[in-house]
C-alpha cells in the first residue's frame, strides 16, 4: 500500500507540474518582442507554441543589451520539453553569444557544438531522452547578472537557420476580431462555449465546471478585441453575466492591467461569499488606454480563499465601442497582437475541463 501510495504521489506531483507549465501559456509568438529587466539570480523563461526546426544548423534571435557590461548569465537553455533539465540544450555564460555591444545583437549558435542536458528526468513520461528538434518550444536564461548588476534586455525574432531558409519559432500572430460595425457602434458580441467565444479568447487557466469559468486564486479568463480608429472613440462598454469573488481589469497590452471592478465585501461565517450572478454593465471608457487592442482579464478578489471571479453561459457578452458622428463606415484590415495562438488558447482551454474536481464548485 505504501508503495501504491508513493507511487501515486509522484504522478500527481508530475501532473501538477504539467498543469502548472500549460497553465503559464505561451508568451512568445512570431511577433513579440520580450522586454525585461535582468537582475541577479533570477530565470527568465519563454515558452513558445512548439516549431518543428528539424535540419537547422543555428539558432539566431536580436538581443538588445542596455548595458553589454553588466550584462551576464551562468546558462542559456533551449528546450525540446515543457519542463527545464529535459530534453534540452544549453551553453554556458553571456560568452557564448560572442561579442556584445549596447543596444542591438544578433546572436547565432551552432546547434551541433551545443552539448545536450539531461539528467534522471528524461524517463519519466516514457520519452525518449535527447534534444528534439521537432519540438522546440522553451528558452531559459537562468543565474543571470551573476556581478549583481541590473540592465535592460530585449529578445526578438527567434529564427532557425536551416540552408538558405529561416524556420520561424513560435506561433504566428494572431489576428483580433474587431467586431461588427453598424452606423457609429461596433459590437463585439460572444456566448460562453460557443464559437463566438473562440474569436475573443486570448486564455483562460480557470477551471470550468460546464456553467461558468471561474479564475480561482492565481487563475485567469482573459479577452482580446481588435480595436481601430481609436482616436474617433466616444465610449466604450463591457456587459457580461459575471460573479463571485470578482476582479476585472483591463488593459492595451495584456501587462499593464487597470482595475474595473473589485469584489471586497467581507462575510467573516461565509469566506464563499461573492457578487450575485447576473448581467452587469461597465463602463471601460476612462478605464482603457487606447492602443490597437483591448483586453478583459477576469480574476480572483480574493485568491486567498479560491471562490474567484466567475462568468456563466446563457448569455450574450457584449463589448460596444460607440464613435463621435465623424466614425469611418469601413471596416480595415484587422490588427495583430502578442498572444498565445488557437492552438494553446484550446489547449488552455482543455486544461479547465479538467480542473473540474475542484473541491469547490459541482
Amino acid at each position: 500500500m505504501k508503495k501504491l501510495l508513493a507511487s501515486l504521489l509522484i504522478v500527481c506531483t508530475l501532473l501538477g507540474c504539467m498543469m502548472i507549465s500549460i497553465n503559464a501559456g505561451y508568451n512568445y509568438d512570431q511577433s513579440t518582442v520580450l522586454e525585461w529587466t535582468m537582475k541577479k539570480d533570477v530565470i527568465k523563461e519563454f515558452t513558445f507554441e512548439p516549431t518543428d526546426i528539424t535540419g537547422a544548423t543555428a539558432l539566431k534571435f536580436d538581443l538588445y543589451l542596455e548595458s553589454a557590461a553588466d550584462f551576464g548569465f551562468t546558462s542559456f537553455e533551449i528546450g525540446t520539453h515543457p519542463h527545464c533539465d529535459w530534453k534540452e540544450k544549453q551553453v554556458n555564460g553571456a560568452a557564448s553569444f560572442g561579442t556584445l555591444v549596447n543596444g542591438w545583437n544578433t546572436v547565432s549558435l551552432d546547434l551541433a557544438s551545443i552539448p545536450e542536458s539531461n539528467d534522471w528526468k528524461d524517463a519519466n513520461d516514457g520519452s525518449v531522452a535527447g534534444f528534439d528538434y521537432s519540438h522546440l518550444c522553451r528558452i531559459r536564461i537562468f543565474n543571470v547578472n551573476v556581478d549583481g548588476k541590473e540592465t535592460n534586455v530585449k529578445l526578438k525574432n527567434i529564427v532557425a537557420v536551416k540552408g538558405d531558409t529561416e524556420i520561424k519559432v513560435g506561433g504566428a500572430p494572431v489576428v483580433l476580431d474587431t467586431g461588427v460595425l453598424e452606423g457609429n457602434v461596433r459590437t463585439y458580441a460572444f456566448e460562453l462555449y460557443q464559437d463566438s467565444e473562440a474569436k475573443y479568447l486570448r486564455n483562460t487557466t480557470a477551471g470550468d465546471n460546464g456553467t461558468q469559468r471561474f479564475s480561482d486564486a492565481g487563475a485567469e479568463t482573459v479577452y482580446a478585441f481588435g480595436m481601430v480608429d481609436t482616436d474617433k472613440i466616444e465610449k466604450v462598454e463591457f456587459s457580461a453575466k459575471l460573479g463571485c469573488q470578482l476582479l476585472l481589469q483591463v488593459s492595451n497590452d495584456a501587462k499593464n492591467w487597470v482595475e474595473v471592478y473589485k469584489y471586497t465585501e467581507v462575510v467573516p461565517d461565509h469566506p464563499e461569499a461573492g457578487a450575485d450572478v447576473k448581467v452587469y454593465d461597465f463602463d471601460l471608457t476612462d478605464k482603457w488606454t487606447k492602443g490597437d487592442a483591448l483586453y478583459i482579464r477576469i480574476a480572483d478578489s480574493s485568491p486567498e480563499n479560491g471562490w474567484g471571479g466567475s462568468i456563466f453561459k446563457d448569455n450574450v457578452n457584449t463589448l460596444k465601442v460607440t464613435y463621435k458622428s465623424d466614425a469611418p463606415v469601413d471596416d480595415p484590415t484587422p490588427a495583430t497582437f502578442d498572444a498565445v495562438s488557437s492552438v494553446a488558447v484550446a489547449a488552455v482551454a482543455a486544461l479547465g475541463v479538467a480542473l473540474v474536481a475542484s473541491k469547490k464548485r459541482h
